[in-house]
């Protein structure tokens, strides 16, 4: 079954805006609702400087007793993709990338 999908797009007028924007989207008070959440970008590279971004604000912000952090997952597209497969019960065999192609 699929289910509906909701799109929205954000504007950002720079680079720590679109940091912000995003980490205000994906924070979430509830484990489950951050566990949840998945921010795909486009290289591993990205991938740690967005948790990077994440750490910070939190050490930036949090009390010294409360800076526990629960991070959505942030993958590549690849990543995506082996995420979503392994959480099929019974996954078919997976394409390689040259067969994809």
């Amino acid at each position: 079954m699929i289910t509906p999908r909701q799109t929205r797009l954000y504007r950002a007028a720079d680079l720590r805006d679109f940091q912000r924007t995003i980490r205000r989207l994906a924070s979430h008070a509830d484990v489950w609702r951050a566990r949840s959440c998945g921010v795909i970008v486009p290289s591993a590279a990205a991938a740690d400087q967005l948790r990077r971004t994440f750490e910070n604000h939190r050490l930036q912000t949090a009390s010294p007793v409360d800076r526990a952090l629960v991070l959505p997952h942030i993958l590549t597209r690849g990543g995506w993709y082996d995420a979503m497969h392994a959480g099929l019960p019974s996954p078919p065999r997976r394409l390689t990338d040259l067969e994809r192609e």
